[in-house]
């Protein structure tokens, strides 16, 4: 066995270093709005080949050709993945040509994959694996439609997560180790799940996280992307070899980083952005009436990733974070499963407690803001706070007064919120000017 896994591992590799070479052109063309930041100004997607899916699948191929004899639910997870590749693909076409699915289009193929993946799944076996829905619920058609359910949101969760170099991989690498170690504690089916993270230890190479960030023309050590066919591989792959393994109901804590990203593009961007516009005393009447970063919001920007950016983490580090929580999500996992009694109720609940204490850590942390105030005629002073405006948890970090001539040439609008780096820069010009 071990030589055919070899086989999968040197044809992801193999066959995505192929199409970088191959199709540098295949890149995203796509200008994000960027209406859920605080600049506002719209951004340039990656320019880097979008071949993450298409080398996936190519290894999953292979491990099926391979081990399709001692295995015949390596087919279910080539067609489940191939699906959902093949939704992703269609959006990264559209991407090279300058713009993407609509979201409400992506929302209905997303849909429509699901209900294909939950029937392909096979519900209808009785489970023996206390960590799997079929195991406690007889009724097949109850268990289809939380099949869909955990399709649907894992796979949009790994599409909305594909941002940084690096993150979604390095998440969909730990989630499906978690998956393999627990298949093997408990004797389920565990070669799928074998396969599908050895697909993707042979794309980990050529999507390697660094510093780079847009705007810097050296540094950058990943030379292909995901795309949305592979992060959309990767949450297919997740799912089905967790159902497979019979250890689904632990995907809230296997998958629990790659969840908080989608919740918080979800909650804050589809339910409390609308909401607030539509309150009298935030938004008023009018959809547009005030910039959305005025209302009482957990995050800068959404998803999460670019949340930690805007407080002034670097790439690396934002990775290394929620790979740490990744890691820690899978450790307590292998616990619950080995434990396999009551007493796992309490590790799952402190699984679930550790990623909304994640939440809500990171929601405290807010970027710099200038403020400038006019000391008379010809001197003004520049302050730089870290917290919410007109928040009691504010705190002023540094202040310089400068020259009014001076300050028009820095064209430093009132209230300017900033990443931490660029706010200290500025304050240094000032103080130069002073």
């Amino acid at each position: 066995m071990t030589a055919e896994l070899f086989a999968v591992f040197f044809t992801s590799i193999t066959f995505a270093l192929a199409c970088t070479r191959f199709l540098p052109k295949f890149t995203s063309a796509e200008t994000k709005p960027q209406r859920l930041r605080l600049s506002g100004k719209p951004t340039k997607s990656s320019r880097l080949p979008l071949i993450g899916g298409p080398g996936i699948i190519a290894s999953l191929v292979i491990g099926y050709f391979f081990l399709q004899d001692q295995n015949e639910l390596i087919l279910n997870l080539l067609l489940i993945t191939s699906a959902f590749m093949m939704c992703g693909l269609l959006d990264d076409v559209l991407k090279t040509r300058g713009k993407g699915l609509s979201e409400r289009t992506t929302m209905i193929v997303a849909i429509a994959a699901s209900i294909v993946a939950a029937s392909i799944v096979n519900t209808d076996t009785v489970s023996n694996s206390p960590f799997s829905f079929a195991y406690w619920i007889d009724y097949d058609a109850l268990v289809w439609v939380i099949y869909v359910c955990l399709f649907l949101f894992i796979t949009v969760s790994t599409g909305i997560s594909d941002g940084v170099d690096g993150l979604t991989t390095g998440l969909g690498l730990i989630s499906l180790a978690a998956i393999l170690g627990a298949s093997m504690l408990i004797g389920t089916d565990y070669l799928p799940a074998a396969v599908a993270l050895i697909a993707i230890a042979g794309f980990m190479p050529l999507n390697l996280p660094s510093k780079w960030r847009p705007g810097l023309s050296k540094g950058r050590m990943a030379i292909s992307y995901l795309g949305d066919s592979g992060a959309l591989a990767i949450g297919a792959m997740i799912t089905t070899t967790a159902i497979i393994s019979e250890v689904e109901i632990m995907l809230p804590i296997i998958a629990g980083a790659l969840i908080l990203e989608g919740l918080s593009s979800v909650v804050q961007a589809k339910i409390l952005v609308p909401i607030c516009r539509r309150i009298t005393s935030l938004g008023g009447p009018q959809k547009e009436s005030i910039h959305h970063s005025y209302f009482p919001l957990p995050f800068i920007a959404t998803p999460i990733h670019h949340h930690v950016e805007l407080i002034g983490i670097d790439r690396l580090s934002l990775v290394f974070l929620f790979w740490t929580l990744g890691i820690l999500c899978a450790f307590i996992t292998l616990i619950i499963v080995a434990v396999n009694s009551w007493v796992s109720i309490i590790y799952f609940a402190a699984g679930i407690s550790m990623t909304i204490l994640f939440w809500g850590i990171l929601s405290l942390f807010r970027p710099s803001y200038l403020v400038a105030t006019r000391l008379n005629e010809h001197l003004v002073t520049v302050s730089r706070f870290q917290g919410k405006p007109k928040s009691i948890c504010n705190r002023v970090v540094e202040s310089a007064t400068c020259t009014t001539d001076y300050f028009d040439l820095l064209n430093i609008p009132t209230d300017t919120k900033l990443n931490h780096e660029v706010a200290r820069e500025i304050m240094a010009t000032v103080r130069d000017g002073s």
